[in-house]
């Protein structure tokens, strides 16, 4: 039978203060108090794994948030950019290519997004435009030599509208 760490230890603190309150230890209470100590010995033993596992899933955890805390950002920018791009792109019969190009680059100026705004693609067909961009974010650690990167976070920006002659009237 399974007994707490703590009903061990109540135990032989009852026990030892009876027995040494009479004044003496037979070799039958000593070897009673030998079995409680090796029981105090095993639980104490076995709460060591526990400690071992709560280390290793609080490093996992601390990795994890670490992660989001770099990716959280990352995302956020990347939909701000398809946002503006999708606004850019249902206007795109009366705002002119270099207008959508110039806005587009001031936003990824804006918030630091690691692409180059040359690498905005732009089609007009006759009845769609299409706004496209590729780029990576690393995810990287401090370490003893510079920085590692973990991750990279690959992001494909493709925005496709029609174009039609309800929209031109604006």
């Amino acid at each position: 039978m399974y007994r707490s760490k703590e009903h061990v230890c109540g135990t032989l603190q009852g026990y030892t203060n009876r027995k040494l309150g009479c004044g003496f230890l037979s070799s039958k209470d000593k070897t009673q108090k030998d079995q409680v100590m090796r029981n105090v010995r095993r639980i104490s033993s076995a709460t060591g794994a526990s400690r071992t596992t709560m280390l290793v899933f609080s490093f996992l955890a601390a990795v994890l948030i670490y992660l989001c805390s770099q990716a959280a950002p990352a995302l956020y920018r990347y939909y701000e950019l398809e946002s503006q791009a999708v606004a850019m792109a249902r206007r795109g019969s009366i705002v002119s290519d270099q207008e959508i190009l110039t806005r587009l680059s001031g936003l990824i100026k804006q918030h630091r997004i690691p692409a180059n705004p040359h690498d905005i693609t732009i089609y007009r067909g006759p009845y769609e435009i299409e706004i496209s961009l590729d780029y990576n974010v690393p995810v990287t650690v401090p370490w003893v030599e510079g920085e590692r990167t973990l991750y990279t976070f690959e992001f494909h920006l493709r925005v496709r509208e029609s174009i039609s002659l309800e929209r031109q009237r604006y």
